[in-house]
C-alpha cells in the first residue's frame, strides 16, 4: 500500500512516515499543497493523509482540485490536523474527504481508517492490519 503524506511540519511529518513505514506502509511525502497535487496525479497513491495548514494552498483546495480531476478523483483524502473545531471537520467532508482526524493520532486507529477507506475505493492493494 502507498500513502501519500502532506504535511509541512517535519517534526509532525516525520512522526507519522516512522509510524506507517513501520507498519509496513510506503509512505510518499509532499510538503505543501502543490507538490502533493503533482504527486497525486504521478505516483497513484491508494491514499492521501492531508494536513490544513500548508504554506501554498490550504488543505481543503488541494482535496478539492484532487477530487474535481477524473485521474485522482477515487483517491480517499484523510485530513489529519490539530483543528478541533465542527466547521473544519464540516468543510473537510464538503470538499470531499474519506475521513478526518485530529492530533495526537492513534496508531492503530490511524491503521483501521487506512484499510476502511482503502478498502470502500475497491483497491486491490495489501492492507495492514497492525502495528509492530
Amino acid at each position: 500500500m502507498k500513502i501519500l503524506n502532506v504535511d509541512d511540519n517535519p517534526t509532525q511529518r516525520g512522526m507519522l512516515v516512522t509510524l506507517l513505514e513501520r507498519a509496513g506502509v510506503e509512505v510518499s511525502i509532499a510538503k505543501s499543497g502543490s507538490e502533493a497535487i503533482s504527486k497525486a496525479l504521478t505516483e497513484s497513491p491508494d491514499a492521501i493523509l492531508l494536513d490544513i495548514n500548508l504554506p501554498d494552498i490550504n488543505g481543503f483546495d488541494v482535496c478539492s482540485r484532487i477530487k474535481a480531476d477524473s485521474r485522482t478523483a477515487a483517491v480517499p483524502v484523510i485530513f489529519y490536523t490539530g483543528e478541533r473545531d465542527g466547521s473544519a471537520k464540516n468543510h473537510a467532508e464538503q470538499v470531499g474527504a474519506a475521513a478526518f482526524l485530529t492530533y495526537p493520532i492513534e496508531i492503530g486507529h490511524l491503521v483501521m481508517i487506512i484499510n476502511s477507506v482503502v478498502a470502500e475505493r475497491g483497491a486491490t492493494q495489501k492492507t495492514f492490519t497492525t502495528y509492530p
